[in-house]
């Protein structure tokens, strides 16, 4: 009959949109595992030092906020041993029915991802997997060292979860001193000569 026709060139129709979705979400989850690691942020800081220290050079201390794993989950947002729960959002089920007039729509539940049942967040980062941290640094400036210099500090950056941690970059501010000024590789000084 014209009815049953209609009927399956519609579940046709139903089946080519759901390959077609299917094949778009393949291609989507190669492109984001293709795409790389992302690097942690850099963070940048600065240090002040007096004329004397570029003579010698220096070690200093800068204190900084940064992102950094928690160290109770270890980045994973759940705790190894944590219990699982049953979703509230989808009562368990792992889809979320909705009923338009006629038409009800069943998806994944994203608060579970589909599996009904969840891992407690961890307590400590709140389910991040990383914590805002103040921290303190050792930065050894070198002799010789010019104004506004960026002593890059590798992998002492921000924290990712998908990559290493960023650089910390450290410029460099000289004091002056009431004697000498610098210029290029000379020292300089001005006396009265009688």
């Amino acid at each position: 009959t014209k009815a049953s026709q209609d009927m399956r060139s519609f579940d046709e129709i139903l089946k080519e949109f759901e390959e077609f979705f299917r094949m778009d979400t393949k291609r989507t989850s190669t492109t984001n595992s293709n795409s790389g690691k992302l690097k942690g942020r850099d963070i940048h800081s600065e240090v002040e030092i007096d004329f004397m220290d570029v003579v010698r050079g220096v070690q200093k201390q800068v204190e900084i906020q940064k992102y950094s794993m928690c160290e109770g989950c270890k980045g994973q947002r759940t705790r190894q041993n944590a219990q699982k729960v049953k979703c509230g959002k989808c009562d368990g089920r792992g889809i979320i029915v909705e009923d338009h007039n006629q038409m009800v729509t069943q998806e994944k539940c994203d608060a579970c991802n589909g599996q009904g049942e969840y891992k407690q967040a961890c307590q400590d980062c709140n389910g991040a997997g990383i914590q805002l941290l103040t921290v303190r640094e050792h930065v050894n400036v070198p002799k010789g060292v010019f104004e506004n210099v960026n002593l890059r500090m590798a992998g002492k950056g921000n924290w990712s979860q998908h990559g290493s941690p960023g650089d910390l970059m450290i410029k460099v501010k000289i004091r002056a001193h009431p004697l000498f000024r610098r210029d290029g590789s000379n020292i300089l000084t001005e006396r009265y000569i009688t």
